[in-house]
Parts: C-alpha cells; sequence; structure tokens
C-alpha cells in the first residue's frame, strides 16, 4: 500500500511539473507578444503625442501667419484712398468692420509716420499669449510712408482642435491596438502558443522517456510541420532506444556468458594443471639422473606458463568488468624490489647478462600500497626485459622524491634494458591487448601479448601511468611513477607487525608445523592423490573423502586439525558442506576449512569467505603457498 501511495504521489508531482513547465511556456510566449503590441502602442501614442502634434501645430501657425499677412497687406492697399484725403472716419470704419468680421484678431493697430496712434483711439496693452500671431506692414504711395498697420491674431482656437483630433486619433489608435492585442492573442493562444507549448511538454517527457505525451493535431502549416517532424523523431528515438536496449541486453548476455566461459575454463584447464605442477614439484625434490630432472623442469616450466596465460587472461576480464579491487597494505619496498630482481638471477645468468637493482638509500624503508599489484608489474617488466636481451645487462631502478609537507611520496620504478628495442611505429600499439613487437610466424619470442597490456592497466588503477622509451636495436626503458604514503616504524612495532613481502625462493617460507590430521576433500582421485602425496611429505596425517556427504560422516568419527575442502562437487557441493560444518554445535564447527577451486575470480573466493571458509587456495596447488596456509591456519 505504501509503494502504491509513493507511486501515486510521484505520478501527481510529474503530472504537476509538466503542467507548470507547459504554463510556463505559454506564459513567456503571451508576455513577449503583450511586449511587442505594448511598445508599438507606446511608440505610435509617443511619436503622435511628440512627433506628429507639434510638426502639425508648427504647420498650422505658419500657414495662419501666411494669411494673416496677405489679409493685412490687401487692408493696407484699401486704406490708402482714405489716408490721401484724410478720411480717418472712413479708415475707422473699415478698421472697426474687419475686426466685426475676423472675430480672432485681438488688435488692430495703426499708426502715423511718427509712431502716433491713430486707432484705436484709446491705448489697449497687447494681448500677450502662446498662441498669438502678429502681422505688420507700412503703409506707402508713391515712395512716401503714411501710416504703420498692425494686427494681432489669437490662433489658439484653431490649435486647439487640431490638439484635440491628434488625441482622438491616439486613443483610436491605442484602442485599435488593444482590440488587436486581443484578438490576434486569442488567435495566437490557439494557433501557436497551445501547440507550442504541447510540444515543448512533449519534448520534455519526451527527455524523462515518456513517449505517450499529447501532440497537437496535424495541420498544414509551419506548425503542423513542425508537428509531424517531431511525432517523426519520437518514433524513430524509441525505435533506436528499443534498439539499443535491445543491443545492451544482448551485451550483457554476452558478458555474462564471456565471464561463464572463463570461469569454466579456468576450472577446466586449471583442474589438469593440479596434476602436473604440484606432481613436477614433487618430483623435483626426489634424486634424479638429470636427463630426467631437465625434462621434469621442462614440464614444470610448460605448466607453469600455461598458469601464468590464464591468470593474464583473468586478470583482464577483472579490470574489464571493473571487479579489481587495489589494497592499501604495508610493505618493505626495498625488499619487494630485490626479491623481485632475485627471481630472475638464475634466468639472467643463464642468458650470461647481468642483472642489478640499484635502489637509492634514502627511498623509504615501509610504505602503504599494492604490493602484489606492484610485483606483478615488476615481474613482467623484468621478464620481458629479460626474454628480448640476449646481451648486455637489464635494470631495475628506483627513483624516490618526497613531496614536501606531507606523507606522500612519489616513487619512480624504472626497468631499463639492451635487448632488440622497439621501432617507434609499435611503441604506439605496444600496451594493446594481443599485441607483439615480434609477429612474424617465425617469430624468435613467443607469448600472447597480454603481459604489457595488464600491466598498463593496473599501473593506471594504483594511479600512475606506464611509459616507454626506446629505439630499435639499442634496447628499451619502461618507467612509472605511482605514490605511497609512508609509515614510520619503530624496532618494536616492526616486530609485533611483519611487513608482507615475497620470499626470495619458493622453499624459504616452509616454517615448521607440527604434524596434524588433515582431512582432503575433493570429487577427483587426482587431486585427491596429489594433495595427500604433497601433505605426506610434510609429514602430516592425510584422510580423503570424495564427496561432501563422506566428509560430514568422517568428521562425526573423528577429529581433524584442518580440511582442505573442494568446492566444487556434485551433489553437496563444497560451499553446502562447510555451512553444515559452522553449524555443527559439536568442536568441529571450528576447524579451519580451506577451500580449492580451479576458479579463481574475487566472486568465487568471497563465495567460499561467505559460507565460512578460513581460506583460498587456487588450483593447481603450489606446495609453497600450500606450507603458507598451512602455517597460518593450524
Amino acid at each position: 500500500m505504501t509503494f502504491l501511495l509513493s507511486d501515486y504521489v510521484n505520478v501527481m508531482k510529474r503530472k504537476a511539473k509538466a503542467t507548470s513547465d507547459g504554463t510556463g511556456i505559454r506564459l513567456k510566449l503571451r508576455t513577449r507578444f503583450i511586449a511587442l503590441l505594448a511598445s508599438m502602442m507606446c511608440v505610435c501614442v509617443l511619436g503622435l503625442s511628440f512627433v506628429w502634434e507639434p510638426r502639425i501645430t508648427h504647420e498650422m501657425t505658419t500657414a495662419q501667419i501666411r494669411n494673416l499677412e496677405e489679409n493685412v497687406e490687401i487692408l493696407s492697399d484699401a486704406l490708402v484712398p482714405f489716408l490721401l484725403q484724410n478720411q480717418f472716419g472712413a479708415v475707422f470704419e473699415t478698421l472697426d468692420s474687419m475686426q466685426r468680421r475676423y472675430n480672432t484678431w485681438e488688435t488692430v493697430t495703426l499708426s502715423n509716420i511718427d509712431g502716433k496712434q491713430l486707432y484705436p483711439l484709446s491705448f489697449s496693452p497687447p494681448v500677450e499669449g502662446q498662441d498669438i500671431i502678429q502681422a505688420s506692414r507700412t503703409i506707402v504711395f508713391d515712395g512716401k510712408e503714411l501710416a504703420a498697420l498692425s494686427v494681432r491674431v489669437d490662433i489658439s482656437g484653431d490649435l486647439d482642435q487640431i490638439r484635440q483630433q491628434v488625441r482622438y486619433l491616439t486613443v483610436l489608435i491605442a484602442v485599435f491596438f488593444l482590440s488587436a492585442l486581443l484578438v490576434v492573442g486569442i488567435l495566437l493562444e490557439r494557433w501557436v502558443v497551445k501547440r507550442v507549448s504541447l510540444l515543448a511538454l512533449a519534448a520534455r517527457q519526451l527527455a524523462q522517456g515518456n513517449y505517450q505525451a499529447q501532440i497537437p493535431l496535424s495541420s498544414k502549416d509551419e506548425i503542423g510541420d513542425l508537428t509531424n517532424s517531431f511525432a517523426t523523431m519520437r518514433t524513430t528515438i524509441r525505435e533506436n532506444e528499443q534498439s539499443l536496449i535491445a543491443s545492451r541486453d544482448e551485451a550483457h548476455r554476452a558478458v555474462e556468458a564471456k565471464s561463464r566461459f572463463l570461469a569454466t575454463m579456468s576450472h577446466e584447464i586449471r583442474t589438469p594443471l593440479n596434476g602436473v605442477i604440484p606432481i613436477a614439484e614433487l618430483l623435483l625434490e626426489q634424486e634424479l639422473p638429470k636427463e630426467q630432472a631437465q625434462l621434469i623442469e621442462t614440464i614444470q616450466e610448460s605448466g607453469k606458463a600455461l598458469k601464468s596465460i590464464i591468470d593474464d587472461i583473468l586478470d583482464i576480464t577483472k579490470l574489464d568488468e571493473g571487479k579489481f579491487i587495489i589494497r592499501h597494505e604495508e610493505f618493505a619496498l626495498e625488499n619487494l624490489v630485490r626479491n623481485v630482481v632475485n627471481m630472475f638471477r638464475i634466468s639472467a645468468q643463464n642468458k650470461g647478462i647481468s642483472l642489478e637493482a640499484v635502489i637509492p638509500k634514502e627511498c623509504p624503508e615501509i610504505v602503504v600500497g599494492d604490493a602484489d599489484r606492484l610485483r606483478q608489474v615488476l615481474i613482467n617488466l623484468v621478464g620481458n626485459a629479460i626474454k628480448f636481451t640476449s646481451k648486455g645487462e637489464v635494470a631495475l631502478r628506483v627513483c624516490f622524491n618526497q613531496e614536501q609537507k606531507s606523507d606522500y611520496h612519489t616513487v619512480r620504478f624504472e626497468v631499463s634494458d639492451t635487448g632488440i628495442g622497439i621501432s617507434e611505429q609499435d611503441q604506439d600499439h605496444v600496451f594493446d591487448r594481443f599485441v607483439q613487437v615480434d609477429n612474424r610466424s617465425n617469430r624468435e619470442y613467443q607469448g600472447t601479448g597480454l603481459g604489457l597490456s595488464i600491466c598498463n592497466l593496473l599501473v593506471a588503477a594504483m594511479g600512475g601511468k606506464l611509459s616507454v622509451e626506446s629505439r630499435e636495436g639499442m634496447g628499451s626503458r619502461f618507467h612509472f611513477s605511482l605514490s605511497f604514503e609512508q609509515v614510520n616504524f619503530d624496532e618494536h612495532a616492526e616486530k609485533e607487525n611483519p611487513v608482507k613481502d615475497l620470499p626470495v625462493a619458493p622453499g624459504c617460507n616452509q616454517s615448521s608445523v607440527e604434524a596434524s590430521n588433515i582431512l582432503v576433500v575433493d570429487d577427483s582421485k587426482a587431486n585427491l592423490k596429489i594433495a595427500t602425496v604433497i601433505l605426506q611429505s610434510l609429514d602430516h596425517s592425510v584422510t580423503t573423502a570424495d564427496s561432501g556427504s563422506d566428509a560430514l560422516n568422517l568428521m562425526k568419527m573423528q577429529k581433524f586439525n584442518l580440511i582442505l575442502m573442494d568446492v566444487n562437487m556434485p551433489g553437496i557441493d563444497g560451499l553446502e558442506t562447510t555451512r553444515r560444518i559452522r553449524n555443527d554445535p559439536m568442536q568441529t564447527a571450528h576447524t579451519p576449512i580451506l577451500g580449492l577451486s580451479a576458479s579463481a575470480f574475487a566472486e568465487d573466493i568471497q563465495s567460499c569467505l561467505n559460507a565460512g571458509m578460513d581460506g583460498f587456495l587456487a588450483k593447481p596447488i603450489s606446495k609453497s603457498e600450500l606450507v603458507t596456509a598451512l602455517a597460518e591456519h593450524l
């Protein structure tokens, strides 16, 4: 019920958001349209008020002045006979008649040549006003000045009518624009805004994966073309998404199939190797003729080479699937580097080349990092250097650079050789998978072409970058830098916290372990035989069981100090057997159990630990690794 309510709330939120988005789009379009029409209306009103009205007023005033001057000129000519005959009564009557005829004439003044006012007889101050115009003329006859006539006219009435008409026109234009705003707004809402907002809303929902959003009906205008294009685009996107989903699912199935295939092949290949490598180790511990010992060494080296190829493929798979974990543990850096070099000391001597490790004194003693992965990279680089060098030297150099005011140190690792070198053309692809410098069918140096690719990925995972500098025929130099955290230990801490390190020789870690009673559970008779021989060579008492049910029955009858449990068995497998042992209230529930499996993926190891096992050993079993595990758990 809670899930249904939460789903309903989410749906309502999405609908509300979609509605608000659509409303926002409409408001934007309406606001822009209203602002556009309002701006046009304001421009027209301001133009009429501040441009057209003053201009038409000026034109009207100019026309009135011109008309007044013509009337004054006619009146002056009419007064000439009366002034020559000194008939001032006729002059006064004519001027009175003109003033009565033109009611806008405010004042009419007639003065003689001495400036004495003849009309009107009484002096009246001139009328002042913004809309008053004046026209004056000197009355002349035969070059003799008779009088001066001046007329002042009030044209405010005419100008007020013009201003009033302009205002009426302004109001009419404003009403027109408001009406146009209303009509066009309704049409715009229906033809454009609503349809565009629907398209915008559909686009937003399409971005969220909703292909059922409503879109406008198709029409024969531009919006209709846009709607049709959007519908086509939505259909295409939906088809492409379905195709991508199908491709993704197929890719996931392919990855799962690849993982299952690699796990199966790892198990199937490692299982027979368990009958090769351990037996070769046991035979080499016996006194054999030289020729037989050499043949057995060849068998052992071939088995280790095959196991190395399997490990490389598994490492590539882990890195591709993001299941590779970089650990942060304390280890002795100098010891790790020297042990790597010591591992190849005999190989270098057999080829007649020198091998040295150059480590500065200021190199930090204890650092925090992934010692296993660093060792794997250095082993691969040094092994390649010796492999491709027939004379000269191979050197592993360590350069130290302490960062100021920091507990982190940058350590540069460099592996150089005087071997065949790498051409500039091949250097661009030397870190690619399954790529080798020598790709001839009759090439002298064999390999899978995975080593450098894995090294490159491991260095990148640890925060560095693997680079190469080389010239063909003059050797190569591989180098990378990593940042480590320094740890300062006093002598007491060193004794209480031993530092992880790799032994120089396989037999150096065979610490003495008291003879114990060990149960080996495996459905393979060959694996039982091999484990029995190895454990008996270490003076342990061995009991075998070929199924989980037999192991449970044996544990009820006798007590064991440790159990080697095969994970994959028919019937009750090793995981279920371990769970039943751990759930047993008897003391056997605390017996150490080590898992054995040819599937060495991280999830396989974790499954063993989750089932209650105390450790894990990958097949083929190495005697040195088995001795170390026994020493740890017994």
